[in-house]
């Protein structure tokens, strides 16, 4: 679920720094880049970044001279270690420490430690290459986020952040899409980034949140939708719902033709409420108004403002790929995907109990 994994890890880490007394906000656009978290400590006017990582610690899938077919991550020395770990993730925070727009700066990952911890060597080598860090590796603080997935262990700070000198504000926004998402996503629970079934062409199909009610697996669902949901919701920005209407329309109508879902709403911030309605219910295709509506407003309150009819469940989540390299089921809906897929044809998707009444293969 590795798709799925670092969206969801963001969501509570959102949920948990607001907690603590911020104010927080997702993807802010700074002057050197986009960074994934913004926290206003309102008390003490300060603007603290945190950039997020699905990183259990492992270099394995980081390229860099000492990783190669005979070299794997387990020959590695802790030295080569730290320098795969500069070159992959440093620059990116470098960017944001040099942006003036922050007061304070954090790395988040399931184990930062590994990953940040850097020996006088890489630090040597970071500095060598940068005139100006604001912060040194010792400097930028450290949050432990555990696998959304496999641990119940609490999210926890591991170092604070040294103090960075700010000469600007970032931009921040109350109506954008990630605000949408995080507050639906409080609400309704659910995972982010699910996959769902595309019958159209080879792109793998996203939608910003799945929520299961009733039994936590599609199959499971499939067999008793009478009863149970696959619930997919569709977040958008306020800019969005004003100019991109058409695409906002054919987006929600490849989700509703997927086969994947059995309810469908779209999200969207309370100022464009009536834009949103009448995108779903007056200019849209007919089969639109089976979509419902979440709005969102300031304060982060999620108001059901129009239901969901429901839809046929046509695929159960599981998908066989059948081709010759690679032939194993895949859960569709809980973020899995396999990017060495070729095809997408209808008939890679089936029903978990014809595999299992006629075999390890679907017909």
């Amino acid at each position: 679920m590795t798709h799925a994994a670092e969206p969801t890890m963001q969501e509570q880490l959102w949920t948990w720094l607001e907690s603590q007394g911020l104010k927080v906000y997702g993807e802010v656009k700074l002057q050197n880049g986009i960074i994934d978290l913004i926290c206003h400590d309102t008390k003490n006017d300060q603007f603290i970044g945190v950039e997020l990582k699905n990183h259990g610690g492992s270099p394995s899938r980081i390229q860099h001279p000492a990783v190669d077919e005979q070299n794997t991550p387990d020959d590695l020395t802790e030295s080569e270690r730290s320098q795969i770990y500069a070159r992959k993730y440093w620059p990116q925070l470098i960017k944001y420490a040099t942006s003036d727009q922050l007061d304070k700066l954090y790395f988040a990952c399931q184990d930062p430690v590994s990953v940040i911890d850097l020996e006088e060597g890489a630090k040597e080598d970071l500095h060598s290459k940068y005139d100006d860090i604001p912060l040194g590796p010792d400097e930028i603080g450290q949050i432990r986020v555990p696998d959304p997935f496999s641990s119940t262990e609490p999210i926890e700070i591991l170092s604070e952040s040294a103090v960075i000198q700010r000469t600007d504000i970032p931009e921040i926004r109350y109506d954008d899409e990630q605000t949408v998402q995080h507050y639906i996503w409080e609400e309704v629970g659910g995972i982010r980034e699910g996959v769902l079934p595309n019958r159209e062409n080879r792109t793998v199909r996203r939608i910003d949140i799945i929520q299961f009610t009733g039994e936590q697996h599609p199959t499971d669902v499939y067999k008793n939708q009478a009863e149970q949901d696959i619930i997919g919701v569709e977040a958008k920005g306020a800019n969005a719902v004003r100019k991109d209407r058409e695409e906002i329309q054919r987006q929600l109508m490849s989700y509703l033709d997927s086969g994947g879902l059995t309810k469908l709403y779209l999200g969207v911030p309370e100022g464009v409420k009536s834009e949103a309605l009448k995108l779903l219910n007056i200019t849209g295709p007919d089969r639109l108004s089976d979509v419902g509506l979440y709005t969102v407003n300031e304060t982060g309150d999620t108001i059901k403002q129009q239901p969901a009819a429901k839809q046929t469940l046509y695929f159960d989540g599981i998908r066989e790929n059948t081709s010759k390299n690679y032939s194993y089921i895949i859960d569709i809906g809980w973020g899995r995907s396999n990017p060495n897929l070729r095809t997408q044809k209808e008939n890679e998707y089936c029903s978990v109990f014809d595999r299992l009444r006629r075999g390890d293969r679907c017909y």
